[in-house]
Parts: C-alpha cells; sequence; structure tokens
C-alpha cells in the first residue's frame, strides 16, 4: 500500500485493524475530540465512529484508494524522537469525491492531545497536500474547523498557505 513520509513521520494508510487505536487515542480524549462533529461520550458510538473511519483507508470501498492512492493515514513517528516506533500518534490524509472528472476534498487531522505542540501535524499534512497536488485530475481541497474550540488547528492550515473564506472557519487551499 502507499505510504507517505515526513522528515519525522510515517503515514501509513488506515487500515481496520487500526481502529482501536483510533478510538483510543481520538474519541476516548475529551481534548480530541471536542474540536470533532462527533459525540464521543458513549463507548459504543466511540467504536462505530473509528471502525468508520478506518473505512476511508484501503480496507473500505473507496475508488480514492484505488485511483489516487490517497485517503486516511495514520500517523506515527518513524525516527523515535517523539513517541515508539510502532505508536498511533493520530491521523490525516483526505476524504475525497470525484466532481466533474476532477478529484476534490476534505483535508481532515486529529492528533492525540499528548503529541500536541511538536508540529506534527503542520508536518504530516503538508504531506499529504503535497501528494494530493500530485494526483492525476486534482481539483480543490479545503478544509473546516472550530475557530473557537481548535485555533490550532487555524494555525496549522495558515502554515499549509490554506486562504479564509467567507469570514468562517472553511479554509480553502491546494
Amino acid at each position: 500500500m502507499f505510504e507517505l513520509t515526513a522528515a519525522r513521520l510515517l503515514l501509513k494508510p488506515i487500515r481496520h485493524e487500526d481502529a482501536k487505536d483510533l478510538e483510543r487515542v481520538v474519541f476516548e480524549d475529551p481534548e480530541v475530540v471536542k474540536g470533532l462533529a462527533h459525540d464521543g461520550s458513549d463507548p459504543d458510538v466511540r467504536h462505530t465512529h473509528s471502525t468508520n473511519w478506518s473505512n476511508f483507508g484501503p480496507d473500505g470501498k473507496h475508488d480514492f484508494w484505488e485511483e489516487c492512492k490517497i485517503g486516511l493515514y495514520a500517523i506515527s513517528d518513524r525516527t523515535g524522537s517523539i513517541a515508539p516506533s510502532s505508536e498511533f500518534l493520530g491521523l490525516t490524509g483526505v476524504y475525497l469525491k470525484k466532481e466533474n472528472d476532477k478529484w476534490t476534498g476534505e483535508l481532515f487531522y486529529a492528533l492525540g492531545t499528548s503529541y500536541h505542540g511538536n508540529g506534527i501535524m503542520s508536518e504530516a499534512c503538508d504531506s499529504v497536500v503535497s501528494h494530493f497536488k500530485s494526483i492525476p485530475n486534482a481539483g480543490s481541497l479545503y478544509a473546516v474547523y472550530w475557530q473557537v474550540l481548535n485555533p490550532a488547528s487555524g494555525r496549522i492550515l495558515n502554515k499549509l498557505n490554506f486562504a479564509t473564506t467567507c469570514n468562517s472557519n472553511r479554509k480553502t487551499g491546494a
């Protein structure tokens, strides 16, 4: 399967076997889940969300993996300078759809609280955006974040040169 690398990171396509780590790092962490449009309070709902998100890897039934080799990626530290190399730090990637023969999508990311403040997500998202730009028929890419709850996401998007549109939290780039 198609992996991406960054200076310190390895981004591997999310797999169904990553669902438990995804649930633990993202949906069980109140600081992470508060910035998402998902309910993290119920264990059954957390499990459903993590299982559904793992379907945005090559194990799911999505054309974008076959055609573009892009979707959601599990993030790990390939250098061992932040965490053990096999540890699930979070995820990033794009939700894609085809519109008028162009692939368009939303950049997405979530990182475990204990890894915040290390530049991990800027580095990981930069790799994903660069890969998106290289796919045949790449269209537009956007991202949405909760400005009041998660201003760090806005800083990441600014580093990636996404532009704010319509005085909203929707940023466009790529």
